[in-house]
């Protein structure tokens, strides 16, 4: 949550009598916020008002003479913390905020606070500067200390998993003849983090968790408030209640039906766990303001249907619609991913002619592969998009590399950089995958042995050293590594003086050189790095970012999943687990065949299953108003059925099942071509070339090194240069 800055008493001024905050809430929210147990669980469904309740919690415990420092509030994401913090500036008017909640954010950011204002971290042998590694800086970290002692690790893909278990006290071999070196390892990992001061994710809790054990807080919570209790882990839910004194209340709200992160580490019993160990008085929102009553109907059979995987909701868990209105639900199939996209292209501009605004229609998909095509077609139709990055940019490996690389450049006007930002440089330079540099010399530790007064010289230094010695395809890209390392000297200019847009940017850091667009997935990187940026740049301006530690703060907020509290200008095209939280006018679900909804492998685990229905739900009750589901006949992988997902089914009389659609395919032009020969044309991967070829059926251009390449006109990628 952003920092406070308002004193309390007059903020408070501006609400006035308590019971100002109680205006507007229904009954069952009232009774919530009001509730004084020692502990509450608030069971708050789809579209129930729960960020509302949450917020007019904080209000009235601050109305009620509560301190902000005398409070404590955890999220599960930043965008939440980014909403709360937004709904109370909001009820105090203007953009004020309070001064005093310093323990207000992710659990991460909360356990962070605690170890460098409030806890006794030198305990443990950091000081109170600390800084906190990414999974990249870590996993980079992991494979040095690998290669430099030695050590014989096996199973390295689930390195992090293994890893994990370690610091839970679990030794994880696996299917071993003998065990490997992963418990030196952890103790080699544990040094370095010392030597080099720094934690990684996991630390921050673990670490926040053993001082407190010892070290409660001081002055105690009074207050503690946790959103979206269904999606912590074990270690989280430790964690909050650590942070309680004897003294201290309990505030959570959440939404058993979704429950959607298993794999995180969160499960359907949290809510019981919860309520045992806090004897939590539960309370209940049950109306929902969000969806009509026809589709909230129908999501509610996808859990209450009786089967060996789903037991029906309590009485607690049943949801009631506060209007009956909108269209009923739809289903249709579409031949293939291509002719999908297209009727996609066709719909929002529809949507868009009725005068629906873009930032209320959002195209959900159950994997970020099947969103892949869409999200090309509608760029090609120059209709603009919101892509909702993941809560971190690590998740993604191009992401984590070009997070890397932009820290490496974000150094003060003198030229110094912080190790951590060193470190940063030689990840991206030595990526395996999309590093310039195959030389392990390229290491923190020479270049700060390297001859010059600045980061940038040193780094310029130690590449020239490289490249004496270097010969053929090597040579050549040093030479581009050094390219890019001088643009990085540049980066903090672009961005503050020239203000740089997307495209000038990645095309000065040679974006396209170092992912190379003859490389499998390259489109896919290209697409992710272009969303990223943008999401970037848009918080370096509403941040306004005027020196490097403002551009590396926005670099961090959207790095780690948080945007500013605004509107996207654009279409919003999602994953169904990204979705969660949010709600648009009008939904179009796609590729919802049996396979990908649910999941195949799901069919074989009763758990999975109900998750995969959970997750269905959760993608019905983001819609206002209408949602329209399409699923492929020729889905293009064996692992996916060509049929309608089973779960459709359930839905029962709600769902109009259409047929399909006609394929809305480019239109030629009046002369039956869509291009003339020797016109210039441009392609997303290959670049600028002309049109050698050009018939009912084909386009051929050339585009220099990478030669003719052939496109069919049905699904012509080729833009009018």
């Amino acid at each position: 949550m952003h920092a406070l800055t308002d004193d309390v008493d007059a903020a408070m001024g501006a609400v006035g009598d308590p019971s100002f905050v109680l205006s507007g809430l229904d009954d069952w929210q009232r009774r919530a916020v009001v509730a004084d147990d020692p502990a509450v669980l608030v069971r708050a469904q789809v579209g129930s008002g729960k960020t509302t309740v949450l917020t007019a919690k904080v209000m009235w415990l601050l109305a009620n003479g509560v301190r902000p420092e005398q409070l404590a509030v955890l999220t599960f994401t930043n965008r939440a913390a980014a909403s709360i913090s937004h709904r109370i500036a909001e009820q105090l008017g203007g953009d004020r905020q309070l001064r005093g909640l310093t323990l207000a954010g992710t659990f991460h950011s909360v356990a962070r606070t605690m170890l460098s204002r409030r806890l006794p971290v030198q305990a443990l042998g950091y000081r109170r500067d600390f800084t906190v590694m990414d999974e990249t800086e870590r996993d980079a970290m992991w494979r040095r200390l690998i290669a430099k002692h030695g050590l014989t690790i096996r199973h390295k893909k689930q390195l992090s998993r293994r890893m994990d278990g370690l610091a839970d006290g679990k030794i994880l071999h696996g299917v071993m003849k003998r065990p490997d070196d992963i418990v030196r390892l952890a103790e080699l990992s544990h040094a370095e983090k010392l030597r080099r001061n720094a934690m990684d994710f996991d630390d921050l809790v673990h670490n926040a968790h053993g001082l407190l054990c010892d070290h409660p807080l001081s002055p105690p919570l009074v207050w503690l408030l946790i959103d979206e209790l269904q999606d912590c882990d074990a270690d989280q839910l430790d964690l909050a209640v650590r942070m309680c004194g004897p003294q201290t209340r309990i505030f959570a709200v959440g939404d058993p039906n979704q429950i959607i992160y298993s794999w995180r580490g969160s499960g359907p019993s949290i809510f019981e766990d919860f309520a045992a160990r806090t004897g939590a008085s539960v309370y209940s929102l049950p109306r929902s303001y969000r969806c009509p009553a026809a589709i909230l109907t129908a999501a509610q059979r996808i859990l209450t249907h009786t089967g060996p995987a789903v037991a029906p909701p309590s009485d607690a868990d049943l949801l009631v619609a506060d209007r009956d209105d909108g269209p009923p639900m739809a289903v249709m199939p579409h031949h293939d991913e291509p002719g999908q996209a297209r009727w996609i292209v066709a719909r929002v501009r529809q949507l868009l002619e009725e005068g629906l605004p873009a930032h209320r229609i959002a195209v959900l998909g159950r994997t970020r592969r099947c969103l892949t095509a869409i999200i090309s077609t509608l760029r090609e139709a120059s209709i603009a998009i919101s892509e909702q990055a993941p809560d971190r940019a690590a998740a993604i490996p191009v992401l984590a590399w070009w997070v890397a690389l932009l820290r490496a450049g974000l150094v003060s006007d003198a030229g110094d950089a912080a190790p951590a930002d060193d470190e940063g440089f030689c990840i991206a330079l030595t990526d395996k995958r999309f590093g310039l540099c195959a030389d392990k010399t390229l290491t923190v530790e020479r270049l700060v042995e390297a001859e010059g007064q600045t980061a940038q010289e040193r780094r310029i230094a130690t590449l020239h050293r490289i490249g004496r010695r270097s010969r053929g395809r090597r040579a050549g890209q040093l030479q581009v590594a050094l390219q890019v390392t001088e643009a990085l000297g540049e980066l903090t200019k672009w961005l503050i003086h020239d203000a740089v847009d997307t495209e000038t940017l990645v095309e000065r850091l040679h974006l396209d050189t170092m992912l190379v667009p003859t490389r499998s997935g390259f489109e896919d990187d290209r697409a992710h790095v272009d969303a990223f940026t943008r999401a970037w740049l848009t918080e370096c301006r509403a941040s306004h970012a005027t020196d490097v530690e403002g551009l590396a703060t926005a670099l961090e907020v959207v790095a780690n999943g948080a945007r500013s509290h605004r509107p996207s200008e654009g279409v919003a095209v999602l994953t169904i687990h990204a979705s969660k939280g949010l709600e648009y006018d009008s939904v179009l679900l796609v590729s919802a065949n049996d396979g990908l909804i649910p999941i195949a492998a799901s069919w074989r685990d009763p758990d999975e299953l109900a998750e995969e229905r959970r997750l269905l739900f959760v993608a019905l009750t983001r819609a206002c108003r209408r949602i329209e589901i399409g699923w492929l006949k020729s889905p293009g992988s064996l692992r996916i059925q060509p049929e309608p997902s089973p779960l459709l089914e359930l839905l029962g009389d709600a769902v109009d099942w259409l047929d399909a659609p006609p394929d809305p395919a480019p239109k030629k032009a009046a002369s039956g071509l869509l291009f003339a020969v020797g016109a210039p044309v441009r392609h997303p991967r290959y670049g600028p070339g002309v049109v050698t070829v050009c018939d009912a059926d084909h386009v051929i251009a050339t585009f220099g090194k990478f030669g003719d390449k052939s496109f069919s006109t049905s699904l012509c990628p080729l833009k009018r240069a």
